[in-house]
Formats: C-alpha cells, sequence, structure tokens
C-alpha cells in the first residue's frame, strides 16, 4: 500500500526505561558495590593513562577499575583492584584504588583479575582539576566504557574525561543507576557487551574528543552534540567543589532528580533528554574546551549515529537478529534512475556494513517488503513484493527449499515459535503460512471485507494478528490458522488504515494508524496508536493514543518497559515543515518522548524502528523514492529498554515480549 510514495509495515520490537535514581556520592553511599561474584582468570594487563577535566590534567583522583555486574539490570560494579597489593590504596568501603599525579596520570600495575567477558570500565572521583590550593571536586565523577577485558592489551591507554563520560552513560543509560551500579542480567550478556562497544563507536579508548565518523568508517557520530555535552560538563568539574553554582545549575537542569555528581548529571541528561536542552547548552564557558561544538541549543540531547549504507539505497523495513545484527531490506530500485538492484543489507552493532557493497541478493530480491529472524536467530526471512518469499543464511546464501511463491503482493511476516512465517498479501488480501523448510502450509486465508493487510505479529499463545489496512481493522487467526475475529475483524480503540501492529506482555495488540483515506489518496489526522485486548475490545482510554507529533508511521514497536515507538514521516509524506521524528508513547498512552519527538537532522523519511537488546533504537531512513538521496540507517542511541531479539525468541519458553531480557 502507498501514500505519497510509500508505506510498509512490519513489527519490530523497541524500548525506552523512563526515570534514574539520583545517584549517591561515592564515598557516602556504595554499600551495595562489593559483590560476591569473584572475577576468575588470570591476572590483567597493566593500564596506564590520564585523567582531564576540560584540557586540565586532574591530580588526586581515585582511579578504580569495575567489571559490570551480571546479577540484574543496574547491579553492583565489582571492583577488581586487588586491596592487599602494594601500591594499592582502598577506601571507606574496601575498593582499592590508585590515585593520579600532578599531571593527572595513573597506572595500574596488572593487580586485578577478570574473564575474557567481563565488561570493564575505569571510573574517576574527585581530584583538582587544575585549581591553586588545596582542592578536592567531589562533583567529578568520569568513566570510560573499556569493554571486554579479552581486548585490553599491555599498550592500552586510557584517556578518562568529559567525553569519554558522555559515550559511555549514554550508551549504557539502561543499564546503570549511578557510577559503581552497571549491569545486566545473565540471560542479556550480549546486549551490554554491544553497549560497551558503542561507546567506543563515538569515542575511542585513547581519545580526547569524540570520532567525527565510526572506527569502520560509514558512520557519522554526533560530534558537535557530544562535545556540547561535554563543555557542560567541564562547567561543573573545572571548579573547586560539588556545592559550586555551575554544579548547581547543570544538576537542576539534568532532569527532574537531582544527583550528587557528573555521572549521575550525564544520566539525567541521558534518560531525559528534552528536559531542559537550552539550559545545558547555556552551561559551557566562553571559551568551551571541546570543539566543534553545537551552535545553538537542540530540541533534545539524544545522541543518534548514522550509517550509510553504498549506493543510493532505499531502507524500509528492519529486523534485529541474536548477536544484535541489524537488517534491513534495500528497495534501491525505486530511486532514479531507477537502475540499481535491490537487496538486503546487514550491519553489526556498531554500523559496519558485514553485507559487501552490493547487498545480499540471493532468490531474486527484488521489491523486498517485510523481513523477520528465523527461530535460529541468525536467518532471515524476506517477502518479496512481486510474489515470493525468500529465506537466507545468516552469511546471505539461499536457503534449500526457496524461494517459495507467495501469493499477491506479500508485504508483512512473522516468525513462530514452531519456525513458521505467516505473511500478508497485500493485494490479495489474504495470509499464507510456509514452513521453515519452504512448504506451504496454508493459502488463501482471509475473511469478509479484510483488505489491503499489512504488518503481522504474533503472541506467546501462537495467535497471529493482521492490521487489515483497507478495512480498518485487526484479523485474529489461532495458531492453526483459523480466523478467530468475526466479520472485519476487530474495530474501535480508533483504528484508521493501521499498518504497523505489534502485541505486549500482556497480549495487548498494538496498532499505529497511518489515517489515510483511500476515497482521497491523503492522510487524514496525525498518526496514532489503537490498543485492543487480545479479544478485541478497545483498551480503557485508548481511541486512538496521540504520537504527539503529526507525520504517517508505518511500524510499531514494543520495548522492554512496555512502551510503543514508530517513526513519523513528515515533509516527504504530508509536507509541511515539521521535522521527521521518532517517538515513544507508555503503555498508558503517555508521550514520553520530547515534545516534537525524538529529532535528528539525518532522519529522512523514516520508515521502519527496531529495538536491540543494547536499547538503542534503529531508524530506516528510505530519503523517499524518485531521487537520487541515498537513504541511511540511524541507530538511537540508548534511549530505549532493552529487548529479546530476535522477536520469535522472545516468544519462545518465558514470555519476554514486552519486558527487558
Amino acid at each position: 500500500m502507498r501514500l505519497s510514495y510509500r508505506i510498509p509495515s512490519l513489527l519490530s520490537l523497541l524500548a525506552i526505561a523512563a526515570g534514574a535514581a539520583a545517584l549517591s556520592s561515592l564515598t557516602g553511599c556504595s554499600a551495595g558495590l562489593l559483590s560476591t561474584a569473584s572475577p576468575v582468570a588470570g591476572a590483567g594487563m597493566s593500564l596506564s593513562g590520564s585523567v582531564h577535566g576540560g584540557q586540565q590534567p586532574v591530580s588526586g583522583a581515585n582511579i578504580y577499575l569495575m567489571a559490570a555486574g551480571t546479577t540484574g539490570y543496574g547491579a553492583a560494579s565489582i571492583s577488581l583492584l586487588n586491596p592487599a597489593s602494594n601500591g594499592v590504596l582502598v577506601d571507606g568501603n574496601g575498593r582499592g584504588y590508585v590515585t593520579t599525579d600532578a599531571g593527572g596520570r595513573w597506572t595500574i600495575t596488572g593487580d586485578y583479575t577478570c574473564s575474557a567477558n567481563d565488561q570493564l570500565y575505569v571510573l574517576v572521583t574527585g581530584g583538582n582539576p587544575g585549581l591553586s590550593g588545596t582542592v578536592n571536586n567531589t562533583a567529578i565523577a568520569m568513566i570510560n566504557a573499556l569493554g571486554s577485558c579479552s581486548s585490553i592489551s599491555a599498550s592500552t591507554f586510557v584517556i578518562v574525561n568529559e567525553i569519554t563520560t558522555v559515550a559511555a552513560v549514554t550508551a549504557l543509560q539502561q543499564f546503570m543507576t549511578d557510577a559503581t551500579h552497571v549491569g545486566s542480567t545473565s540471560t542479556n550478556a550480549k546486549g551490554i557487551q554491544n553497549a560497551f562497544l558503542t561507546a567506543k563507536n563515538m569515542v575511542g579508548t585513547a581519545e580526547t574528543v569524540a570520532w567525527s565518523k565510526t572506527p569502520a568508517g560509514n558512520g557519522t557520530v554526533p560530534q558537535t552534540t557530544i562535545h556540547t555535552l561535554g563543555n557542560a560538563l567541564a562547567a561543573c568539574i573545572n571548579t573547586s567543589s560539588n556545592g559550586s553554582v555551575t554544579c548547581g545549575s547543570l544538576y537542576a537542569a539534568s532532569g527532574p532528580t537531582l544527583p550528587t555528581d557528573t555521572v549521575g548529571a550525564m544520566l539525567n541528561i541521558a534518560l531525559n533528554p528534552g528536559y531542559r536542552p537550552t539550559t545545558i547548552f547555556n552551561l559551557a564557558s566562553s571559551s568551551p574546551p571541546f570543539l566543534p561544538a553545537l551552535s545553538a541549543a537542540p530540541k533534545d540531547f539524544s545522541l543518534g549515529v548514522t550509517y550509510a549504507l553504498g549506493g543510493t539505497p532505499e531502507p524500509g523495513f528492519l529486523a534485529i537478529d541474536v548477536d544484535g545484527n541489524v537488517w534491513a531490506t534495500n528497495r534501491a530500485s525505486e530511486k532514479s534512475p531507477y537502475t540499481a538492484s535491490d537487496s538486503i543489507v546487514e550491519l553489526s552493532p556498531v554500523g559496519a556494513v558485514l553485507s559487501g557493497a552490493n547487498g545480499y541478493t540471493a532468490g531474486g530480491i527484488y521489491l523486498p517488503e517485510g523481513i523477520a529472524i528465523d527461530l535460529d536467530g541468525h536467518s532471515l526471512w524476506v517477502a518479496n513484493s512481486p510474489g515470493s518469499v525468500v529465506k537466507l543464511t545468516s552469511s546471505g546464501a539461499l536457503v534449500n527449499g526457496f524461494p517459495v511463491s507467495a501469493g499477491n503482493y506479500p508485504q508483512g511476516i512473522a516468525i513462530d515459535t514452531g519456525g513458521n512465517a505467516w505473511v500478508s498479501n497485500s493485494q490479495g488480501n489474504d495470509v499464507m503460512e510456509i514452513s521453515g523448510a519452504g512448504a506451504v502450509v496454508k493459502s488463501g486465508i482471509t475473511a469478509p471485507n479484510f483488505s489491503a493487510p499489512q504488518g503481522v505479529a504474533i503472541d506467546y499463545n501462537g495467535n497471529i494478528y493482521i492490521a487489515s489496512q483497507g478495512a480498518s481493522s485487526v484479523m485474529k487467526l489461532s495458531a492453526a490458522g483459523t480466523v478467530l475475529s468475526s466479520g472485519a475483524g476487530f474495530t474501535g480503540a480508533g483504528l484508521n488504515a493501521p499498518s504497523g501492529v505489534a502485541v505486549d506482555n500482556s497480549a495487548r495488540i498494538w496498532a499505529v494508524n497511518t489515517q489515510f483515506s483511500f476515497t482521497t489518496g491523503q492522510q487524514t489526522a496525525p498518526a496514532s496508536f489503537s490498543v485492543l485486548k487480545n479479544t478485541g475490545a478497545a483498551v480503557t482510554g485508548s481511541s486512538g493514543y496521540g504520537s504527539g507529533a503529526a507525520g504517517v508511521a508505518n511500524i510499531v514497536a514494543i520495548d522492554g518497559a512496555g512502551s510503543a515507538w514508530t517513526a513519523l514521516c513528515t515533509t516527504k509524506c504530508v509536507g509541511g515543515s515539521v521535522p521527521n521524528a521518532v517517538v515513544e508513547v507508555s503503555a498508558a498512552g503517555t508521550v514520553l518522548s520530547p515534545a516534537s519527538g525524538f529529532t535528528n537532522v539525518a532522519f529522512d523519511a523514516p520508515q521502519a524502528v527496531a529495538v536491540d537488546a543494547s536499547g538503542n533504537v534503529w531508524v530506516a531512513n528510505s530519503a523517499g523514492q524518485a531521487n537520487g538521496t541515498a537513504g541511511s540507517i540511524t541507530q538511537l542511541v540508548g534511549v530505549a529498554a532493552p529487548v529479546k531479539t530476535p522477536l520469535v525468541n522472545a516468544l519462545s519458553g518465558l514470555n519476554l515480549v514486552g519486558i527487558r531480557p
């Protein structure tokens, strides 16, 4: 189904955690720091580095080497330095630390142990940021996310400053409650590992400023935004005490709860990026330490890294596999001069292109729409618009038994716990089921007035839900393919030409409404969400939850906190000057995103969103049809509550749909 240029739809999962606890000071409220978990493996490598506040060395600061906890989100971090080692001092909580010299330099001589996959970070507290006299600014708390213990070598040099802190806290915001509580569950080890990699993808371990491009070369880092935040933190760090006017201003502007140090302030900002961005912008000194920086206050301080895909792609649908790799459809043949080939593009968790210069094309990829990750966590299913379904291996090879002839304009696709795919045929007005081996199990499933089916979703009990855009309804099927919704399907709750559909942890059905009129060919109202019980009854008060901003929406995804997310295409879909945006709505219908949604200069006719196990929201920027502008994919760093990936794995065993894994 098309609007001014295109409407794809498919479900994805997304997430954002709300709120942040006020940070406890490291010297006064860290009783929960010491963990019963004991690191294993041999002695760690020697480490050295330096600490700066702005461009000034910080002397007399405490340096801690920490490992992320593994017993839960925000679990107590593990202090690694052996308090009994020579040269290691011990604080009041029994944690080992070393201190910086007059030049801000420090050395750890290998007095720690860690296992290969432990996620490490360096924590700095207190010290004198280059001021005369005896100064110990207890507001100072900064970190550098090192990542896996196995990545540390004898040559590793670690810079810790405001910029490393901005990158680390933003990437790890869903896993931390303060500087000494960074952790995840053992079942989401991949999520926190990828979050550490994301921090290093924006600011290198030994860098004093943010990257402009990611190490792989195809990602544009929001360098000026990171520097602006670093300048705001520096205004507090480069004072003499926690009680300074600038620290008080930073704390008050950071979020609805007051922190007690600069890591806490940055965590507040990351979790509440639209709280008081102008005040934060204005905190920088007249000669800020980090340049280039923003010239004006942004609408919000979310960080978005945008990845080029090569050529002039038109990415539409997204899916995330078990390793955090991001898969996207590419309808490049729709772009002028219409000579490019369509494909499937795969990105690593840090945006490196894994699918080669031309993408994956096995099985005759052409005008691909819906995609979904298989039960094995790696293979990819693709709905090809001309009438086939393709299944690819993790390396892009065609799986035996495919392609499968699949009706008239297959659109949405979802995988059940038996490994079967359920596919909507948008111009055939029916649904079909295909086995993992490529056999057609059922076809021609339809109902009266069922029209222009789009997104497909599956609940924990195996029921299937399909958005009927033409009938402004949702059809429900049993796991056996029996129609369970009478007549035209579930209606009400403000349903109006729904495109995307998803299911939350309570088996409630979320549909995103394009508000498109088949009579006039125009959007009749801004996009909205409808929420129904799995019986079809409207959830109280959900007669079209507003999205908080104007625009056309195609995909809805549920995050680990039960919030719904969608991308809004504005200028190239409905005209006007309202910026493209990504919005978040709570389970109760409250808009949680900033007033205009999360905005980013890279958003260009965004089509789809997907959430990963690190809490990143990935946005497909199609850039519109009939032009030579290259589409891209933007990673909104850490803004959502982590989810289990792929979606079918969240349905298997424990019901992890809509909750953190």
